[in-house]
């Protein structure tokens, strides 16, 4: 009976080591990650990598670090805390406008406080994670090709967002690429991205300046971009082969990186790239009024004023900050948002409107798709409503506009039914639209321009095409063959920085022609009933002279 027991001891711990050996594992360095073969999906996947250092105590609001070693196997099998979150603004004005009358504010340290929230239980500090997912289950041979890499960063206005499973879709996950890897058939590895949100990673001024990072969220995106740089290779990607995509404020992050470093990046850290519905929000230099204005409401709302402010603010406990960046974020006026990049002229040396039109911009590669009514969501009527002026809208949205732009911006906007609907124009024109016809101009003939218009294409209505896990019912129009031609135009750009270049021929995808000024030809993805109607068209004359006044006015709008 002994002898029976010890022999089955041995069988039982031989399978063991046989199960670990034959677990997918790689060697970063600084630790060793375990990650797991997903049996719906059948790809490798590896949940929650440790990419840099904790940002917290004294590191906050400083550059990412090096991870430190780590002497046991880490398991990667799970999405990691978000990074703490914020929400939109709410207010019916704008109280950050740097202008004079505004101090008494910044200074009366209760406002607010019977608001204040804690976080929630998923959400952290240490948060600079990524989540890995290579194609197919024999991680021997898996690890040894190379293939093009997809780098998804989310969005979420830079204060909302994760790469895992969280409350505030579309912009938290999961953002699971099983579907754009089996698109790719196999030859995509993909990576997805968390960086620090809100007061935690875009805490501007020159206090900031003078002992801290400014725009500490886009440095953690550019130090993970250089982790995919030196350690891709291991879960069977190629580093010369990367394309970052992100919707929304992720695709806003794609314009700082093509602008990146004066648009001359070296080592390059990507390709091309991708923006899905970007968003370009003001982004003053980082000593303007208006970011010292959130500086100062952020210190006083924490308890801060009085002392040396960085410091205090590196000694607060977290859940005052986090509260305190919940409260400014409400107080941002309605669906915008108190926090995000600035001008700190290192890594974003200059406004990126300027570097897109001086093209100095780190790929001509690009892929664009913007929605067709990207601004209905938008505009809050409850607190935007008919009743309020066109011009006082404006400035609430860009409070550095001159006085005689107002009118201009009147005289553009006429032509709508009502107010809202102009208000809904303006906020896509402004941030979302004409920015992306920026990018396009920058790279002069070589990008792609798309439009998804399949009703009501709102903004992020498209993400459910190429990640149908964000929203579990899935696409609204589930005709398979517009699914399968929509969403493998990205794959097929990415692996091939041509969506004419297509992985399956099948695609009822027609020519796409590259985007210029002179003919405005753009793909439009849309619907006639229950069948697809994808084809050519032109951006609109119309559409287009407005963003010839948005990009006359860009000095003045702060982007």
């Amino acid at each position: 009976m002994q002898l029976l027991v010890a022999f089955l001891t041995l069988f039982l711990l031989a399978e063991l080591a046989s199960t670990q050996t034959l677990a997918p594992t790689v060697d970063l360095g600084y630790a060793q990650y375990q990650g797991f073969v997903n049996a719906e999906t059948l790809n490798t996947e590896f949940l929650g990598i440790r990419y840099a250092a904790p940002p917290t105590g004294n590191f906050r609001w400083r550059a990412p670090r090096q991870p430190l070693q780590e002497r046991h196997i880490q398991l990667a099998n799970a999405h990691p805390n978000r990074c703490y979150q914020g929400n939109l603004g709410i207010a019916p004005n704008n109280p950050f406008t740097g202008k004079s009358g505004n101090g008494n504010r910044e200074l009366d340290a209760t406002a607010g406080n019977n608001t204040l929230q804690s976080s929630k239980p998923s959400e952290s500090e240490d948060c600079l994670f990524l989540n890995v997912y290579s194609p197919g289950t024999d991680w021997s041979k898996t690890r040894k090709k190379k293939l093009p890499v997809v780098v998804w960063i989310h969005g979420g206005g830079y204060v909302l967002g994760s790469a895992g499973v969280g409350s505030m879709a579309p912009f938290d996950g999961p953002y699971d690429p099983s579907d754009m890897i089996e698109l790719s058939k196999g030859n995509v590895v993909a990576v997805v991205i968390q960086y620090r949100l809100g007061l935690f990673g875009f805490l501007s001024g020159s206090h900031v300046q003078r002992n801290g990072a400014l725009n500490a969220g886009l440095l953690d995106q550019d130090f993970a971009l250089k982790w995919v740089q030196q350690h891709i290779t291991k879960f069977g990607g190629d580093p010369s082969l990367v394309t970052i995509w992100g919707v929304s404020a992720g695709g806003g992050s794609v314009i700082q990186h093509m602008v990146a470093n004066g648009g001359n990046t070296r080592p390059p850290l990507f390709r091309g790239g991708i923006l899905s519905s970007l968003l370009l929000n003001p982004q003053p230099r980082f000593n303007h009024p208006i970011p010292e204005a959130v500086f100062a409401r952020s210190v006083a709302l924490i308890g801060c004023s009085a002392r040396d402010k960085m410091a205090c603010l590196r000694t607060t406990d977290v859940g005052v900050l986090q509260a305190a960046n919940v409260q400014i974020c409400k107080e941002a006026f309605s669906n915008t948002f108190a926090f995000g990049p600035v001008v700190d002229g290192t890594f974003i040396r200059e406004s990126p409107s300027l570097s897109l039109a001086r093209g100095k911009v780190n790929t001509k590669h690009i892929l664009a798709v913007i929605n067709g009514a990207e601004g209905v969501i938008l505009v809050n009527p409850a607190v935007t409503p008919e009743t309020l002026p066109l011009e006082q809208y404006v400035e609430a949205l860009f409070p550095t506009l001159r006085p005689q732009d107002h009118v201009a911006v009147a005289n553009h906007y006429r032509t709508f039914d009502s107010n809202l609907e102009r208000f809904a124009e303006i906020y896509a024109d402004s941030q979302l639209v004409c920015p992306t016809i920026a990018v396009l101009r920058s790279v002069s003939g070589t990008g792609y321009k798309g439009l998804f218009a399949v009703p009501p294409a709102w903004h992020a209505d498209d993400i459910p095409y190429y990640f149908p896990k964000v929203y579990p019912p899935g696409p609204k129009f589930k005709n398979p063959t517009f699914i399968q031609a929509f969403a493998q135009a990205f794959v097929d750009f990415a692996v091939n920085q041509n969506p004419n270049v297509k992985e399956d021929p099948s695609s009822i995808l027609p020519s796409w022609v590259p985007w210029n000024v002179s003919s405005s030809v753009e793909m439009v993805f849309n619907r006639s009933g229950e069948v697809p109607d994808i084809g050519s068209g032109t951006t609109p004359a119309t559409l287009m002279q407005r963003c010839w006044f948005w990009a006359s006015v860009t000095q003045f709008t702060g982007q």
